[in-house]
């Protein structure tokens, strides 16, 4: 059976993080094993605190995990300190992980409220990013706001701004840089890799329960990365998968405003 390994953190309401990335697994057809890194207390209507698990829990998460199997993908999503980078990293290269998806959460945005960060902390956090992970990975999954802050500039030119970042972090791996914050009626998602960049072009939902987009849409990726697609046509597929999760949830009803997709 075909496996994806999610480090990512935990959402009690359901519709993000290690949930909706076993939700999309199953959608698959995937088996998915997990490394949970923060539980949080969260609903669509407020973010209210992220606990970091720890180091040796999540040490032990992945070492139990991958001692009983090797996962044909990794999704990554929220990583809230330096130590939790750090593992992973090391956990991936010592293992030889491939396949790997990052969607690279915040820390700051992550855990607002009590756990909000200084700023030399994010700083640090974004650095280590930078230079530990994002040269191991596959493909790494920025939103615009996510790709502003890790060039800390503003974004002009998604295209030639991604190839920034890529040139950047050096390594073989690909950016899909997501345009659902950008504005107008088109959603534009660019996919840049060394063979260049690929836009991906699809009519924005006129919805705003889109809670837990970015969890799954990374997720589907790794799916597809495991399924043996390549690059360009996991995202294409996943894009697509994603598409109509968030059209279902436009009209799931579930919560008033920044309701979950749903997978079903």
């Amino acid at each position: 059976m075909t496996t994806v390994l999610s480090i990512a953190g935990s959402d009690c309401s359901g519709g993000a993080g290690i949930q909706a990335d076993i939700k999309t697994c199953m959608a698959y057809g995937v088996y998915c094993a997990t490394a949970i890194t923060a539980v949080t207390a969260q609903n669509p209507y407020r973010f209210f605190k992220a606990n970091y698990v720890g180091d040796d829990v999540l040490k032990m998460q992945l070492e139990t995990v991958l001692e009983a199997m090797k996962p044909d993908a990794v999704k990554i999503g929220m990583l809230p300190t330096l130590g939790a980078i750090e593992i992973v990293s090391e956990t991936i290269k010592r293992h030889k992980l491939n396949n790997l998806v990052l969607d690279p959460v915040i820390a700051a945005t992550s855990a607002k409220g009590n756990n909000a960060c200084s700023e030399e902390a994010l700083e640090a956090w974004k650095a280590a990013m930078k230079t530990k992970l994002f040269p191991l990975c596959s493909l790494i999954t920025p939103n615009l706001p996510e790709l502003a802050a890790f060039l800390n500039k503003k974004i002009y030119d998604t295209e030639l701004q991604g190839s920034e970042l890529l040139d950047e972090i050096g390594g073989s791996g690909a950016l899909l840089v997501k345009g659902g914050h950008g504005e107008g009626n088109i959603c534009k998602d660019i996919l840049i890799n060394a063979e260049g960049a690929i836009c991906y072009e699809s009519e924005r939902i006129d919805t705003n329960h889109t809670h837990g987009t970015g969890c799954t849409l990374s997720t589907a990726i790794a799916c597809n990365l495991a399924l043996g697609h390549d690059i360009k046509k996991s995202v294409r597929i996943a894009k697509e998968f994603t598409r109509q999760c968030i059209l279902k949830a436009a009209t799931a009803g579930l919560f008033s405003h920044n309701g979950p997709l749903i997978h079903f």
